[in-house]
């Protein structure tokens, strides 16, 4: 496991890439409100709880990891790009009010119910 808490002093920190690396442990972005592009591929990441917090997060590519829950992204209302293909996702409801939705990629999860998002005014890319 990777720790990446030496990382939470980068308060101004707007571009993360942590590409397959097993973090597990988000914590360490709490206080990254500047964060715009978050990427944590293949990261067995499965809390992103810590993600509440970062409401100027645009860009999210979270494929590979063990998330269940989405809820947490409903509060980053500039989000425009979403990719959580390949984890445990049940439900995608809690992003029906990320109205600049443009791309948000769920493929490889037991999504059954689109509802949520099927009638965003800016979705381009949906799988």
């Amino acid at each position: 496991m990777v720790d990446i808490s030496p990382l939470s002093n980068l308060t101004n920190l707007t571009n993360l890439y942590l590409y397959f690396t097993s973090v597990n442990d988000l914590s360490a972005l709490a206080g990254m409100n500047r964060l715009i592009t978050l990427n944590f591929i293949g990261a067995n990441v499965y809390d992103i709880s810590v993600l509440a917090n970062l409401e100027n997060l645009i860009h999210l590519h979270a494929q590979d990891n063990m998330i269940v829950d989405v809820s947490p992204l409903s509060n980053s209302q500039e989000l425009q790009e979403i990719w959580l293909d390949n984890n445990h996702v049940y439900t995608i409801e809690s992003l029906e009010t990320l109205l600049f939705l443009r791309i948000l990629g769920v493929s490889g999860n037991p999504v059954t119910d689109f509802s949520a998002v099927e009638r965003h005014p800016y979705l381009e890319i949906f799988r």
